[in-house]
């Protein structure tokens, strides 16, 4: 148990110093790849019918099952060897290509920055570098409108990019990872409720939806604590579980509404996707209550610091557990 535990915390904190040196692969990244690989099955087997639910899962299968055993054939080469540095390193490389902390802080801090400046120049730069973040119509929108996009992006991104690689890996290790991440981004790419997906991504977004329930809970907590002596930390997890079911995405809406929460903010509201007006419920402060703050540039970066503060927290808990695990080990030897 204590060398599982310390196993844990050596990969996981090789992959976010990997993350922290090196940030995101500019060339040749593994989930480029993958991002064409299932472009072709897609283009193969969708027929947008309801026929399409079956062949999505199917799909999905072929998608990322050869994947998930590769890694588990690789790691049952590797242990093969009984060379434990060599297993460490496989994981933390798997770990890191997962994890995108260091891009999310970038992307965030390129809408940030130009938008901080307060001028319209700035904000014509911060409405094109928010439309690489999400999916809704950007050239339109004001400064508090950015920031508002920015910050959920943020937070949903540092569950799916962030937490979730970590909450698996140590759940399951690298094939865990694998299998989240590469079923995060089918369900990015295929998990819509348009003509072309309708049916053909149902199975996608059902199964991200299981695999981010749990990692999504955690996240929230970990967002809530970060309040635990600020009367704020009930009430995170409160407005967590109130109001991220009544958001359009269950997991999403758990870790949008405790870091709004946190953040004293008010997130969620309307937004405009293919010229249609989306209306969502309202995550975290009642824009109501007069203790609440408005979205603005500087929540980007109160954001940021939300994510990357739930990471050390994170690793800071697998750190007690190997310290109690060890002390119980000696104090039963």
């Amino acid at each position: 148990m204590l060398f599982q535990l310390l196993s844990i915390l050596i990969v996981s904190c090789l992959a976010i110093g990997l993350d922290k040196t090196f940030s995101e692969v500019k060339r040749f990244h593994p989930l480029v790849g993958f991002g064409n690989y299932v472009s072709f099955i897609e283009k193969k087997l969708n027929n947008r019918n309801k026929n399409s639910k079956y062949l999505g899962t199917v799909s999905w299968m072929l998608s990322i099952f050869p994947f998930v055993f590769i890694i588990i054939f690789l790691q049952y080469v590797i242990s093969s060897y009984n060379f434990y540095f060599l297993s460490i390193t496989f994981d933390a490389v798997i770990l890191y290509f997962a994890v995108g902390r260091s891009s999310l802080s970038v992307h965030a801090m390129n809408i940030y920055k130009p938008l901080s400046q307060g001028n319209e120049e700035g904000l014509k730069v911060a409405r094109k570098q928010v439309s690489m973040m999400v999916s809704r119509e950007t050239q339109n929108l004001n400064e508090k409108e950015i920031s508002r996009a920015t910050v959920e992006s943020v937070l949903e991104n540092g569950h799916d990019a962030v937490m979730a690689s970590l909450f698996w890996y140590a759940v399951g290790g690298a094939p865990f990872v694998i299998l989240h991440r590469l079923a995060n981004t089918l369900d990015a790419m295929w998990g819509y409720k348009n003509e072309r997906f309708l049916y053909f991504g149902w199975f996608s977004a059902r199964v991200d939806d299981w695999l981010g329930c749990p990692s999504a809970k955690i996240t929230s907590f970990l967002f809530a604590l970060q309040r635990l002596f600020k009367k704020r930390f009930l009430l995170a997890l409160k407005n967590a579980s109130m109001q991220g079911k009544q958001y359009k995405s269950l997991n999403g809406g758990w870790v949008m509404a405790s870091g709004a929460t946190v953040l004293n903010v008010s997130l969620g509201g309307s937004a405009i996707y293919d010229s249609r007006i989306s209306q969502s419920v309202i995550l975290g402060i009642s824009v109501k209550t007069e203790q609440a703050e408005q979205v603005n540039s500087e929540t980007i970066l109160k954001s940021i610091r939300l994510v990357s503060n739930a990471v050390w927290i994170w690793l800071g808990i697998i750190l007690l557990l190997n310290l109690l695990t060890f002390a119980a080990d000696q104090y039963f030897a």
